[in-house]
């Protein structure tokens, strides 16, 4: 038996000169040996010696006397429970935005001037089709030279595309449909060093589960120029139009049927203003 904490040595003296078990069964040390009743019983020899009421006794076993019963300790025994419990206004309102009908947001000022520039910019050709002026919030004069860049990136992407025939061939096939549709149009000879012009750098991005476009070419408009500006640091950001995915994920349960479509080609729908198109 193995005291929790160190007992009084003087302990000890109470039980004279008997042979102990454990002489030192009044310190507290790590357990040696877990005996069960089966082994521990055949020890016992059934004397025993007492010394008083809610005093420690001993009981005579075949290692020895074992010390046992209740022994008076200073040592005191703490428990601490900490409950911690967070109720903010945060909290709460996130907890009803999900059980109630979202609201729309206010804009920020930055973005009520990027929509009050769309409302007063756009407008729509004979067969619907919309154009928009670039929402600049920076003249684009601050735009430096963006040329070589370009070219240095282009080189790269050609050697890359050397070296896969099948994704260069996806390539030329992108960027010929982008003339076809009349997207982009090939820069004349007299407007080549106009230095004026923008050059965006571009790069094949291939996604191999597309049902439609295997391989789509991204123009990278944040690209810094010389004057360590991009064409992205210049245009303001207007507020977001498409719908957040939580709540479409949530209003497939409105109905039985759920129809999933791609929107081929959508932001070339709207076409860019004549005075930006360089």
């Amino acid at each position: 038996m193995i005291p929790h904490h160190d007992l009084d040595s003087s302990m000890r003296e109470l039980f004279g000169d008997i042979s102990l078990a454990d002489p030192a069964f009044y310190k507290s040390s790590p357990i040696d040996v877990i005996l069960g009743v089966d082994l521990t019983l055949p020890l016992l020899k059934g004397q025993t010696l007492s010394l008083g009421k809610d005093k420690p006794f001993a009981i005579r076993s075949e290692l020895g006397w074992i010390i046992g019963g209740k022994a008076n300790s200073s040592g005191q025994n703490s428990f601490h429970v900490n409950h911690i419990q967070l109720v903010s206004d945060q909290l709460i309102n996130k907890f009803w935005e999900l059980d109630s009908v979202p609201c729309a947001k206010p804009l920020t000022s930055l973005e009520e001037a990027c929509e009050d520039h769309f409302v007063k910019t756009h407008s729509r050709d004979e067969n619907g089709r919309y154009t928009v002026k670039l929402p600049f919030h920076t003249p684009p004069t601050r735009l430096g030279n963006s040329k070589q860049n370009a070219i240095r990136r282009l080189i790269s992407v050609e050697c890359h595309l050397i070296s896969n025939p099948d994704k260069c061939k996806l390539y030329r096939n992108f960027i010929k449909e982008y003339l076809d549709l009349k997207h982009m149009e090939l820069v004349p000879d007299c407007e080549i060093n106009n230095i004026k012009s923008l050059y965006l750098p571009h790069h094949g991005v291939v996604r191999d589960t597309s049902c439609t476009t295997k391989l789509r070419v991204v123009f990278d408009a944040s690209s810094k120029t010389s004057s360590g500006l991009s064409l992205n640091d210049l245009l303001m950001v207007g507020p977001r139009v498409q719908p957040e995915l939580f709540p479409i994920l949530i209003q497939f349960r409105i109905f039985s049927v759920a129809i999933c479509a791609d929107v081929e080609k959508m932001f070339r729908q709207i076409k860019v203003h004549e005075e930006d198109v360089d």
